[in-house]
């Protein structure tokens, strides 16, 4: 839990807050290397979202996102980080993280922990391996809840439906609602992320959906999915109407 330990370091974040009933959410960020361009130091800085299910004591991380020191105080002061669930096949980072220092369970959608973004990693890209490789019928560690995947995508992307007062999604790359950059964009995210035709409301990431090319009518029928509220891998919760207003912003898409 240290800067010598081998795993990425906690990123800039805010902090843990209660979004529904013992649902928190985290807003992290990450930094990648700008694509297309081959020469110098630019990246982009962008956010991206963890969720943590608390279950009388236990708690399950989806999305995971590492904490700075204070941070993890405030977790570990939640109750006992007792799972991790991986929804995006590009996410997972920080996964390691969590089974190594609280030996947490990783669940994690069908899709390699992989360096870069091939579709085809060799096997010195991959760089870890869960414990659960999620499937539609997989016994999961949160009560009242399903799993379902975007199997047409390459590299698949995951959904986690929670059964409650009103039906929650939570989301991996695919359903977004980012309307505008939050403070943890640097200029160059904003820019060109905005070119690449982020920052709209209710919508499909639009680079999650050039890279892993989703059938857009499965996505439909996913939408089709009664769920009052979507918790975004990134962006903003949707906290009414979610499964409506993605319908129509999918209609316009076929």
């Amino acid at each position: 839990m240290n800067a010598q330990t081998p795993y990425p370091l906690a990123q800039p974040h805010d902090p843990l807050h209660e979004v529904l009933p013992n649902i928190y959410r985290v807003r992290g960020s990450v930094s990648v290397r700008a694509p297309f361009i081959k020469y110098g130091p630019l990246t982009l800085s962008f956010s991206r979202n963890m969720y943590v299910v608390k279950d009388h004591d236990d708690l399950t991380l989806i999305n995971s996102v590492r904490l700075n020191e204070a941070g993890m105080a405030r977790l570990s002061a939640l109750g006992k980080i007792k799972n991790v669930i991986r929804l995006a096949g590009f996410h997972g980072m920080d996964d390691p993280f969590y089974r190594s220092q609280y030996g947490a369970t990783v669940y994690s959608v069908d899709a390699p922990y992989t360096k870069g973004m091939s579709k085809a990693p060799k096997p010195g890209d991959i760089y870890f391996q869960p414990d659960v490789v999620l499937t539609p019928d997989s016994p999961l560690p949160i009560k009242n809840a399903l799993y379902t995947e975007i199997r047409s995508a390459t590299p698949k992307d995951g959904l986690l439906i929670l059964h409650r007062d009103k039906n929650i999604m939570i989301s991996g790359d695919s359903f977004q609602h980012w309307p505008k950059p939050d403070p943890l964009f640097n200029v160059t995210a904003k820019i060109l992320m905005r070119l690449a035709g982020f920052f709209k409301e209710t919508s499909i990431g639009p680079g999650w959906r050039n890279y892993a090319k989703p059938d857009i009518q499965e996505l439909i029928h996913i939408a089709n999915t009664e769920f009052d509220c979507l918790l975004p891998g990134h962006g903003e919760p949707v906290l009414k109407d979610a499964s409506q207003r993605f319908l129509q912003r999918l209609q316009k898409m076929r």
